[in-house]
């Protein structure tokens, strides 16, 4: 199974110097907007007759921005060969280069049953980012969606060496707020200021709960 390190209220605190980037406009990550353009633009462009999906990945284009600006398709062709394209915003969307997934090397092509991104759900995935914002703890804020992952489980590498991995077809989703403790959102040095953030990750149940990361 393929496993994102993304964290709960984590030891490591990133820094982001308050006069870099700001500015971007765009998509807000935590609206329904984010969710349908993501459906919409790689359902467009992924012919799935070539091609299965097992992750899509989409994340804000600068840290503490909440504006879409990057997704991240990985997929298996027929040979069994594994790639990644990504989608990026800084150049109208355009396709980036077609590259190696460096997770995956070779899976089985019949066995990979594939996500559909016209299945994403605007209103659903609203729901999860709502729902995740309501259980940030007291004393902190919320700042934006880092990134939002779905993704099908998968045997792990070891596994695939092994021959021994398994393909369930169940899809796992899991997502990242970035929060600031409030009345300490900066620190200052050397005559530079930045802003402190946190990352908070989350996963979805079957059931849709969403649950935050231990």
């Amino acid at each position: 199974m393929k496993k994102r390190t993304l964290g709960s209220l984590i030891a490591a605190v990133a820094l982001l110097t308050a006069c870099s980037g700001g500015g971007l406009t765009g998509t807000q990550m935590d609206s329904e907007k984010a969710a349908r353009f993501v459906n919409e633009k790689v359902a467009k462009n992924i012919d799935r007759n070539d091609w299965k999906i097992f992750e899509i990945n989409w994340s804000e284009q600068e840290e503490l921005e909440n504006k879409l600006g990057f997704i991240l398709v990985s997929m298996v062709n027929s040979a069994g060969d594994c790639y990644t394209q990504p989608f990026i915003g800084q150049i109208g969307w355009g396709a980036g280069e077609l590259s190696p997934e460096h997770w995956y090397q070779h899976l089985d092509f019949a066995q990979v049953k594939g996500l559909d991104p016209t299945a994403i759900d605007p209103a659903e995935y609203l729901r999860q980012i709502e729902a995740a914002k309501a259980m940030i703890p007291e004393g902190y804020s919320f700042k934006s969606v880092k990134e939002y992952t779905l993704q099908e489980t998968l045997p792990s590498r070891t596994e695939l060496e092994n021959g021994t991995g398994t393909y369930p077809q169940t899809t796992e989703t899991s997502f990242t707020l970035c929060i600031t403790e409030d009345g300490k959102e900066t620190v200052s040095s050397a005559g530079n200021t930045s802003i402190v953030y946190y990352e908070v990750g989350f996963h979805v149940l079957p059931d849709g709960t969403v649950e935050m990361d231990a």
